[in-house]
Formats: structure tokens, sequence, C-alpha cells
């Protein structure tokens, strides 16, 4: 409906206005509107003093009035203790990041979660009694939480038991000193922050949900963080200094990081140590367009941490893409992950680019990685090298080396495979060392069926030069190499062949390359 303007003629008292009644009927016609309008939204402007119980009531009543009623706080600056959202479809709603300010004080230590009430250390904590239930549709946006408190360990928002959960345009800062928090999830389903700027020992923490549902206590499945500013000022006392802390047992799937990812100021990027077995196989992890940097103490500092030391169900399907890691210390230190793909990273200023457990790695794809190390570039670190592993486009310093000999490209060089690992007259590519194989023929050989293959479908490829001595050698294969050609003898020093073989799960099928030694 359109405004009801009254009329109120051109002069006083010229009797061309509305009628007393007329006028009254506008008012009551636009007043039926606007009420209308703001049904289910509860208003609350900051008073001066503690604005506590004013919010809380106003969340309860939300909460108790139905799905999808709204608690809008006015710009201001309130003044806040602990706070509940415990009721479906509840949302609070600031008038804009920076327009609505909430100045924290907590009253004790933040506590573990679940019974429903606030919790001492948390400014606004979202949770039904005793972790009972999933609380589902409600959201938090459009505020800043502020604290000066550095005496207390706490949380700025923390998120039990939620789904499909919005939290949007959240500024979170100044949260020091003790075990503190800026964000802080507890499972469960479909949440999605968007927006997010977190000042804290610990700026996000992902934890493990409070209750187990079908045998899986979830502590995330389709979780999205979209533009996200992490940042601390100050390590925590007891938590690990990372700003983003996966505890040990969470069970993730479907979770990631896109948009824009700024992670400053902590030891570490991402820290996920999980010695305790879960579940299920956790897949669907992703990491776009991370940017890490200022660690307190460069040197001693890792990007992505990532060590699920029990060996059962590990994660699956992990990509790292867009990622740039500007401190010095370790880009990546992975261990236990089923087929990962790195995508386009830039390492730089590093003692060790990347170091991988290749005993608990199976299928790695190196596409596109940049590499600029002041030491070494570990791929083993008193491992061996990846199983089944894929690289194009990896560029090493000259400066770097690869350790124990385990070097899927030579130092220096760029798109070289890796020795094939044994020599003689009865060759057996080893697949733990690569796809991409060199070998340098010295004498008649017979080649042996190569060993630790790992699937169907993995490629193989021999790049084979005949030694310097002119010898005149002859090439024979293994029954596992099927339609391999026949060799002829070759007498012309340092020519070279090349096969290609692809693995069908039993043998390996040629699929191409040379006839003859040229």
């Amino acid at each position: 409906m359109a405004q009801q303007v009254i009329g109120i003629g051109t002069v006083a008292n010229d009797g061309t206005g509305d009628p007393a009644r007329t006028a009254f009927g506008k008012v009551n016609t636009n007043f039926t509107e606007v009420y209308g309008n703001l049904s289910g939204v509860t208003v609350v402007k900051p008073s001066g003093g503690s604005d506590t119980a004013a919010i809380q009531a106003a969340l309860d009543t939300a909460g108790a009035s139905g799905i999808g009623n709204t608690v809008l706080l006015a710009p201001g600056s309130f003044n806040v203790g602990p706070l509940i959202m415990k009721n479906n479809g509840t949302n609070l709603i600031g008038s804009g990041r920076e327009s609505t300010q909430l100045f924290f004080t907590p009253t004790g230590n933040a506590t573990t979660p679940g019974s429903g009430t606030a919790d001492p250390g948390t400014c606004i904590q979202v949770c039904k009694t005793a972790g009972s239930a999933i609380i589902y549709g409600c959201s938090i946006k459009n505020l800043t939480i502020y604290t000066s408190n550095t005496a207390n360990s706490k949380v700025g928002i923390r998120l039990c038991e939620t789904g499909q959960f919005d939290l949007d345009n959240i500024h979170i800062d100044n949260f020091n000193g003790q075990d503190t928090v800026g964000v802080q999830t507890m499972g469960h389903e479909s949440l999605s922050v968007r927006n997010l700027y977190s000042r804290a020992c610990v700026p996000l923490r992902i934890s493990q949900a409070i209750t187990a549902y079908g045998g899986l206590k979830y502590g995330g499945d389709h979780f999205n963080f979209n533009n996200c500013y992490l940042a601390s000022n100050n390590a925590p006392t007891s938590l690990t200094h990372a700003c983003v802390l996966i505890d040990d047992g969470v069970f993730l799937s479907n979770f990631g990081f896109d948009g824009y990812q700024s992670w400053v100021g902590c030891k570490y990027g991402l820290y996920w140590v999980s010695p305790s077995a879960v579940p299920s196989i956790q897949y669907n992890i992703y990491f776009h367009n991370i940017r890490k940097e200022q660690a307190p103490t460069p040197s001693t500092s890792v990007m992505f941490h990532i060590d699920h030391t029990s060996g059962t169900n590990r994660l699956r399907n992990v990509l790292f893409q867009n990622c740039i890691n500007v401190d010095y210390g370790v880009g990546f230190y992975l261990r236990n992950i089923e087929f990962a793909t790195m995508i386009n990273c830039h390492m730089t200023n590093l003692y060790a680019g990347y170091i991988v457990d290749a005993t608990t790695i199976l299928g790695m794809d190196w596409i596109g990685m940049w590499c600029q190390s002041t030491d070494t570039v570990n791929l083993a670190s008193n491992f061996g090298p990846c199983n089944a592993t894929y690289y194009s486009g990896f560029v090493l310093p000259k400066t770097a080396s690869w350790v124990n000999g385990a070097s899927p490209r030579a130092t220096g060089e760029y798109g070289l495979p890796t020795a094939i690992g044994n020599t003689g007259a009865a060759p057996a590519p080893n697949m733990a060392l690569g796809s991409e194989l060199t070998y340098t023929q010295n004498s008649n050989v017979t080649w042996g069926a190569p060993t630790n293959a790992q699937q169907k479908g993995q490629p193989l490829t021999l790049f084979v030069t005949h030694d310097g001595t002119g010898g005149n050698y002859t090439t024979a294969w293994n029954a596992t190499y099927r339609n391999a050609p026949t060799i002829a003898a070759s007498a012309v020093a340092s020519s070279k062949a090349t096969f290609r073989f692809v693995y069908d799960g039993t043998n390996w099928q040629y699929i191409g390359g040379s006839t003859a030694f040229a």
C-alpha cells in the first residue's frame, strides 16, 4: 500500500484540508501497515547501561513465537554479558558491521557447552538443551563483538549442533589472553560463514559435535567459509596457535574455504592432528585462495599441518588450490590422505616447502607448483615419495634439494622424471617413486614386473637411455607388459627410447612409445 498522506490545505484554516476523521483514518491505515511489516521483529536499542537482559528477553520471545522471528539490534554500542540462542528459526541481526557493536564482559571462563544456558565465557552461544537436538534455521548477521577482558578464556560466537545456519558480516576483535577463540563450531550440518573478520588467539576452532547421529559425531557436514580474515596477535595458553584449529576426533565432509582467505599471525595456518580414529572416511575437503603470513616465529611456522596418526579412515579427495605461504617454515605437512591435489600453490622463502609422509599418502597430484626454499624441499622427510603420484609443472629453485634421494624432479629442473631406483639386467620399476621413471641401460635387459602398483588406471612412462659405450644391447619384457614391442639391438651410444603403459589391475598394457632406440 502507498503511504496515506493527510491533506493539510494551503494555509491555516482554509477549509481545504482533510477532516479530522479522514486524517486519523489515514494515520490508522499507515500504522497498520507499519506494524504488519514489523510482525515477528523485535527491535532493541542500546540503553547506555547493561543490555544483556533486554537482548536475552528479545531472543527468548522471538524463539518462543515461532520460526522466522528476528531480534534487530539498532545502531549503537551495547554492553553485554553471555547470551544464548536456543530456539529454531531465531535471527539476531545488527544494523551493520561496526554500526552495531557488542562490548562483551564475560562472567567466567568458557566452559564445555551443552547445558542449554548461556556460557560464562561466551558472548553468543547457539545451543539447545544438553545437545539433545539440532537447532535449525538460525542466523547471526551484521554486527561486531569486542572485549577488553584478558583474564578469562573466551569465545566470541559458539555454534553447537546447528543446522542450516547463516553467519554473515561479523567482526570479532581484541579477543586476547588465555585460550580465547573467535568462532567455535561444534557440528552439525549446512553452515554458511561469509565475510568473517575474527581476531583472537585462535580465530576459528572446529570442534567435535556433542551428540552422535547415525553413529557419527559430525564436526561439520557441508560447512563453507567464504571471505574470511583470520588473525591473531597473541598465542593461546594451552590451545595450539592456529588460525584454523581442528580438534582431535572431528569428522568432516564437504568442508572447505573459498572466496578470499587471509590467515595472519599464527604459528599454523591450519592445524589438524587427530590420533583418535573417526567412524568413517572423511571426503571432499577443499582449501581455495589461502594466503598465510606474519607468523610470530616464521622459521617454525607451517601453513597446513594435517596429521591423522591413527591411520584409520583417512581424508579423501582433498584439494589445495591457489595457496600462498609468504612465511618461512614449512608449506605443507601431510599424513593419511587419499587422493589429494595441489594446484597453483606458491611456497616462498621456506625452510621446507612440502613434507609428505608417503607411507600414508595414496594418490597425489601436483600441478603448476612453485617452491622457493632457503634450505631443502622435503617430499619425504624420512619417508619415500608418494604412491601413485603425478607431477606437472613443478618448479624448484637451484638452491633447493630433495631429501633421501626421493626426487620426482631433479634439483632446479622442470618436468624431469626420477631415476628408476635399480639397475642391472632385470630392472623393475618401483611405482612408489612416481609414474615417470628414467633408466640408463648398460647391458642386455629383461624388464621385471613393476612393484608397488596402486590401482587400475595408473600410468607408467619409462625413459631409457643407452650408456655412452655404444654396447649392442637387447631389450625384452616380463609377461606382465602386454603388447610391449620387440626392440632391436642398438649400438648407438646415448640413444634413447620411451615406453608408455597403463595398469589394468593385473597387467601393464602398452599404449605407445618407441619401437627402436634413436
